[in-house]
């Protein structure tokens, strides 16, 4: 299984809208190979705000299928790909000098150990 985290950087004031946006899932729910969702905001910083996106899926493939979707082009506004391949740039976050994102960054990390509770792992287990 792999993470895949989507950092945002946001201009102060303005990650509140940006989780808003995130309250009703669009799609990428019920996509196969999706195993959760995680929104973070990133505390304590003065020169702007962070949102970190992590999904967890069952393989980097399955996020490959999922950024290839309708699914996702609806999610993300129907960016083109174009406006994706400037460096630092996400999935369709445009960085315009109208929008509140500054920039963001996409890193995938494999799930190499998970501990969970002890009841959870026991109920895993069974």
């Amino acid at each position: 299984m792999i993470i895949v985290t989507n950092t945002i950087q946001v201009k102060l004031g303005c990650s509140s809208a940006i989780l808003e946006r995130f309250k009703v899932a669009k799609g990428v729910q019920s996509f196969e190979g999706f195993v959760r969702l995680d929104l973070l905001r990133t505390e304590g910083l003065t020169e702007y705000e962070e949102i970190k996106v992590n999904t967890v899926w069952e393989s980097k493939a399955h996020f490959e299928a999922w950024v290839a979707s309708d699914s996702f082009k609806a999610a993300h506004g129907h960016k083109k790909k174009e406006e994706n391949k400037q460096e630092g740039q996400g999935h369709g976050h445009g960085e315009k000098a109208d929008s509140p994102i500054i920039g963001s960054k996409i890193s995938y990390h494999e799930i190499v150990h998970t501990h969970l509770p002890v009841e959870a792992s026991a109920a895993v287990n069974e």
